[in-house]
């Protein structure tokens, strides 16, 4: 069959491509358009082929089963639903750009190979079993209008995925993306990575829009928000790539499993970080450094493992609250300032450094190691350093108090409101000298001393003498 195929009216047109024996042309080669109110229903069997569009243009409804192949493009421009079935081939370009819906199931086995678009504001919404191509943009899939875009895959996509509109797009993926995901007008678009699934491309929020990411499974690739738009991770899995915020939007980070890029606030947008652990899972881990490196404030509240550095390096603000354990070292390098609550039972183990001109605020009642220099703390710039407490224990081994040592250019400006002296195991001998507590601070800058206990033990500072008296 040669000719068009046109729907005009409200009726509905049933059509069957089918070849019943050897002989039978079973190919239409020319357009088949619904253009009425009525409904179209078209059954493509198997060893068929058409090869002309297929349209429905206005409010009337057009459902496709195709089970051999379709070579031309499939669109819906008005306001009726498109459904569409495949359990075979398409070979053309599937678009919804009007006001009506559009429902694609993709079938195990089935191919797309010209990919999808959503470029109205109607809602398309594809349930993937099979494979799908890449479209005449460039992408394996896009929503390019006002309309929202649904996105259920259950086997492999391998190009992008892309919300280049006003609308917003979700995506639940089961299986395998091997394409970049992005975010890149007003839209929102909303990931949920699923278990056993794998996203091997780059995932990028880059306009006004919000990306919302929760990852049960493994992402390779890097996470990027570069706008004004809200970047939301919950990672409960594995994330491999580096996380960067670069705009003036905030970035949120919750992460109770293993995150092994970098992570990066390089604009004026806060970062907020949350690493912990889950359901009796100790092991959630960040791997690699945390860098706060311009206006905006970097918020982190750990109570799992930090094993890699922590700096601040430009005019933001960081606030660290730590509950579990930080391998390396804190550097306070700009003029942003740095408050650190470090809790009992808590490790820091590389010590902290302010260089820049910024101020530490400092509280500890857990264990801080030492840094390059050999100090718990060091002043290096022009910013101060209030250590408002710092607890000291006696050391299991050596019996001797584990001492506060200071230093750096800049370390007779460290002002140290209260020390407190654990009485745990305590050997009173200690505490004739106190050098035995802090060192490299000027005596007259150490304001308080005190102990844990429950009042049996009262000591009492003589800042002139440097005398410690119970």
């Amino acid at each position: 069959m040669t000719g068009k195929i046109i729907n005009l009216g409200s009726g509905d047109l049933i059509l069957e491509n089918d070849k019943n024996n050897e002989s039978a042309n079973a190919s239409i080669t020319g357009s088949i358009i619904n253009t009425g109110t009525g409904k179209l229903s078209i059954e493509n069997k198997n060893n068929t082929k058409i090869t002309g569009d297929i349209s429905n243009l206005s409010s009337g409804k057009l459902d496709i089963t195709n089970n051999s192949k379709i070579q031309g493009g499939i669109t819906n421009s008005g306001s009726g639903d498109l459904s569409l079935t495949n359990t075979s081939t398409l070979t053309g370009n599937i678009s919804n750009s009007g006001l009506g819906n559009l429902r694609i199931n993709n079938q195990e086995g089935a191919s797309i190979s010209k990919g999808i678009t959503n470029s109205g504001s109607g809602t398309l919404m594809l349930n993937n079993f099979g494979s799908i191509g890449t479209n005449d943009s460039g992408y394996n899939i896009s929503n390019e209008g006002d309309g929202t875009l649904e996105i259920t895959n259950n086997s492999k996509i391998t190009g992008d995925i892309n919300n280049l509109g006003n609308g917003d797009l979700s995506l639940a993926n089961t299986s395998t993306l091997t394409g970049n995901l992005s975010n890149t007008s007003n839209g929102n678009l909303n990931i949920n990575n699923q278990d056993d699934a794998i996203i091997l491309g780059s995932i990028t929020n880059e306009n006004s829009g919000n990306l919302d990411l929760i990852n049960n499974a493994f992402i390779n690739g890097n996470i990027s928000n570069s706008a004004n738009g809200a970047l939301d991770i919950t990672n409960n899995s594995k994330i491999q790539g580096g996380i960067t915020n670069s705009g003036s939007g905030d970035l949120s980070l919750t992460n109770t499993s293993t995150l092994t890029g970098n992570i990066s606030n390089s604009g004026t947008g806060n970062l907020m970080i949350e690493n912990k652990n889950n359901n009796g899972n100790n092991t959630s881990t960040i791997s690699s450094s945390i860098m706060n490196t311009n206006s905006g404030n970097l918020m982190l509240d750990n109570s799992a493992s930090i094993m890699g550095s922590i700096m601040n390096q430009g005019s933001g603000n960081l606030m660290l609250n730590n509950t579990g354990s930080i391998t390396k070292g804190i550097t306070n390098f700009g003029n942003g300032n740095l408050s650190l609550t470090n809790q009992e039972n808590a490790t820091i183990s590389g010590g902290i450094t302010n260089s820049g001109s910024g101020t530490l605020m400092l509280n500890n009642s857990g264990s801080i190691g030492m840094n390059d220099s050999g100090y718990n703390i060091s002043n290096e710039g022009d910013g101060s350093v209030n250590i408002t407490s710092w607890t000291i224990r006696t050391d299991d081994t050596t019996k001797s108090l584990q001492t506060l040592t200071v230093g750096g250019r800049s370390a007779n400006s460290v002002m140290v409101e209260n020390l407190i002296v654990d009485q745990s195991n305590l050997n009173m001998d200690e505490l004739n000298d106190i050098n035995n507590l802090v060192s490299g601070v000027s005596l007259n800058n150490i304001k308080k001393i005190n102990t844990n206990g429950s009042g049996e033990m009262i000591l009492s500072y003589d800042a002139l003498s440097g005398k410690i008296s119970t």
